[in-house]
């Protein structure tokens, strides 16, 4: 592997050659961004001659690249002002006469207790009043002033002490924000909500207006009088929507108060946090956050957390290979480049869903791999001897003696090994992109129109479908430049102004095709309903006008047929449709609105606009997506796959020295082939194929076209 000493040294700019409809992607400084394997290491729980052996190990397995101390406060400032390193710079100095460089973290996801005894402001405090004992992690109040200059301090120890030492590659600040309940209720954080509404606001009778609080006679007479609104709790939804944009701010500054602190003692070292929940993390918009990294990073575990978790659901849920390509879609789009898998996924979690069987952290690593992760570092090294954890699996068990997992890693390391310079230097390519509006998931979370129904779960049936089709898709954001993508799917755009509108109309009149959903454009953005015809601002755009609105119970689904008679069901909501330009694609076939348009498309200047009325099945939006697909001219990567459960993702090299090559990851433990477009060459053996391809159990490939 490559060593990371040299990489300021590196090259500075990268852009993609890709056509001129694809996402032009451009690299931050990133010498850092060739290939890593690696693991989350704690030395702080083991003994310093147990880190000689383990670096061995690690040195013995491949591995180049470790994250470290992002708990370990205490350790390193065991009183006020005190600060011991010791322990930490051998641990750093260890691994590096070994070949293994330092991702090193700011340890302020676990304030220890001193610093709560001593700073009682630093205390969250729950909706109800009671505060956040001490005892867990995360138990610290973002707006606290007592710990943002304690954070600050931490951070720039860290960053002076390191300065210089090359061993020490990156920082890691804290530790996935917003993952547990971040949201605050104390008497600082009270104030500082009634100062950032009045500076949105300006006059208190303009928030009245815009948050709509005649309804229940809610409104105020002053600033000082808003209450901080609770979530879930059948409080006001646009005071509620403002909450959650509140409280992403203040992570995002909080993110960049430790990045600058860094910054400043450290010049010159990047800075990336660890995103939670596998990417699908809701609470904090990423695209904020990214903008204050050098580069993002992503904790992932695939077949233990997606957007269920998220959203609270504790159940079972089939895994599907199209959740962790979502996920790792969304981390790519924060900064439009590579990124680091902070915490990658060894093996049973708290959450167990699916035997991590022998081969599965193959394709699950070449999954992030293929994705734009250049370094995967896996959770942990070894099981945790105490803590909430340490009933969580690891490369090594407890006994430290290596074992499958750790065979496992070790021989992909090898393989992968064999490729890297096609793998350190390809991206994908997209000519379709989901649109991703962190205000609508927000404004959505209140369960209103469907008790079950979720914006992310909304999002990720389109992402499979084209999955399944294997079709790339990006992620974008409301601020993206969409003209470079020829399909532009947005479900649940629910909130809409008359900016968002004509962004719209202009990707549509210059040839893009646009699909909308139900639960688009029916509220402004300060989550209010709005007045015009549904849907709305965008009646001319979609060639209807929406007769009713109609949520269904609990699992109850709609009876749909597609214009070739095919029959379908949608869930969770439908409109009832009625025609003013566009053509039928489909219509319900129940009750007194069969025969109704269920789905429309409309022309308009040089493109087109698919409304979809309700939530369809997957099969559903798998023909539909594919036709518009091949109507505007894009090819699937492969055809006719044996199993959903195999996926294709088209790469080009980001510098362009390198051409087109094909990523095949097959998920299943049977043996699946597809159908290949035109000749490939196999890389590393460089075996020329063609037609029918056939890939064993978790069987990983890499192409290039020939």
């Amino acid at each position: 592997m490559p060593s990371l000493r040299n990489a300021s040294e590196e090259g500075r700019t990268l852009q993609s050659t890709l056509s001129s409809r694809a996402a032009l992607i451009v690299y931050p400084i990133n010498g850092l961004m060739n290939l890593h394997f690696g693991a989350a290491y704690y030395p702080e729980h083991v003994t310093p001659e147990r880190v000689v052996e383990d670096a061995i190990l690690m040195q013995e397995a491949g591995m180049s690249l470790v994250r470290m101390a992002e708990f370990a406060w205490i350790r390193m400032e065991p009183e006020e002002g005190i600060y011991d390193f010791s322990w930490l710079d051998h641990a750093v100095e260890t691994l590096a006469a070994h070949g293994i460089r330092s991702l090193l973290c700011t340890p302020t996801a676990t304030p220890p207790k001193w610093v709560m005894d001593k700073y009682p402001d630093v205390y969250q405090y729950h909706a109800d009043g009671r505060r956040r004992e001490f005892g867990a992690r995360r138990h610290y109040c973002v707006n606290s002033p007592s710990y943002l200059q304690l954070s600050k301090r931490i951070a720039h120890a860290i960053g002076t002490h390191y300065r210089d030492n090359p061993n020490v590659v990156a920082y890691q600040i804290d530790n996935e924000l917003m993952a547990e309940d971040p949201y605050c209720h104390c008497p600082t954080c009270v104030a500082k909500f009634q100062a950032w509404a009045k500076d949105k606001f300006g006059s208190i009778d303009e928030l009245n207006r815009r948050w709509g609080l005649d309804f229940w006679s809610q409104c105020y007479r002053s600033f000082d009088e808003i209450a901080l609104p609770k979530l879930n709790s059948h409080q006001n939804p646009s005071s509620t929507l403002d909450l959650q944009r509140f409280f992403s701010e203040c992570f995002v500054e909080y993110a960049d108060l430790q990045a600058r602190a860094i910054r400043e003692t450290s010049p010159g070292k990047p800075v990336t946090h660890n995103i939670c929940s596998c990417g699908f993390l809701y609470k904090l918009d990423l695209n904020k956050l990214g903008k204050r990294l050098d580069f993002v990073s992503v904790d992932n575990y695939p077949i233990s957390f997606t957007f269920e978790g998220e959203y609270g659901n504790t159940g079972d849920f089939d895994y599907h290979p199209s959740y962790a390509s979502m996920a790792m879609a969304i981390t790519r789009a924060t900064k439009r480049a590579p990124f680091w898998v902070t915490e990658a996924q060894s093996g049973r979690t708290l959450r167990p869903r699916k035997l991590v069987e022998p081969g599965l952290l193959n394709v699950l690593t070449r999954q992030e791999l293929a994705h734009g992760a250049r370094a995967v570092l896996y959770f942990s090294w070894r099981t945790f001897p105490s803590g909430v954890e340490h009933m969580l699996s690891s490369v090594l068990p407890s006994d430290s003696k290596p074992r499958r997992t750790y065979r496992e890693i070790k021989e992909l390391i090898a393989e992968t090994t064999k490729i890297e310079k096609e793998l350190s230097s390809l991206m994908p390519r997209a000519e379709v992109a989901l649109l991703r509006d962190f205000d609508c998931d927000w404004a959505l979370d209140d369960g209103h129109p469907h008790p079950d129904f979720r914006y992310l779960r909304h999002l990720h049936n389109y992402y499979q479908a084209l999955f399944e089709n294997h079709v790339n898709t990006d992620i974008v954001s409301p601020e993206d430049d969409w003209s470079i993508y020829k399909v532009l799917a947005a479900p649940s755009s629910l909130l809409i102004d008359e900016a968002r509108a004509e962004k719209f109309r202009r990707f549509v009149s210059e040839g893009g095709t646009l699909v909308l959903t139900c639960l688009s454009a029916m509220r402004d953005m300060d989550n209010i309903n709005r007045p015009e015809t549904l849907p709305s601002l965008l009646n001319d755009l979609c060639g209807i006008e929406i007769e009713e609105v109609l949520p269904l119970k609990f699992q109850d689904k709609v009876k749909l047929l597609s214009n070739d008679g095919t029959p379908h069901e949608g869930s969770y909501w439908f409109d009832l449709l009625s025609l003013h330009g566009a053509e039928a694609l489909a219509s319900y076939n129940e009750q007194w609105f069969t025969g109704t348009p269920a789905a429309t498309l409309n022309s308009y200047g040089k493109g087109r606009v698919c409304y979809v009325g309700t939530v369809p099945d997957i099969p559903y939006l798998r023909n539909l997506l594919g036709t518009l697909c091949s109507e505007t001219g894009i090819t699937p990567n492969v055809t006719e796959a044996s199993t959903p459960l195999l996926e294709s993702l088209r790469v080009l090299g980001t510098d362009g020295a390198i051409g087109e090559h094909l990523h095949l990851i097959n998920f299943s433990r049977e043996e699946q082939s597809v159908n290949l477009h035109s000749p490939y060459v196999v890389i590393p053996e460089n075996r020329e194929v063609s037609g029918r391809f056939t890939l064993r159990p978790f069987e990983t490939i890499l192409l290039r076209k020939a």
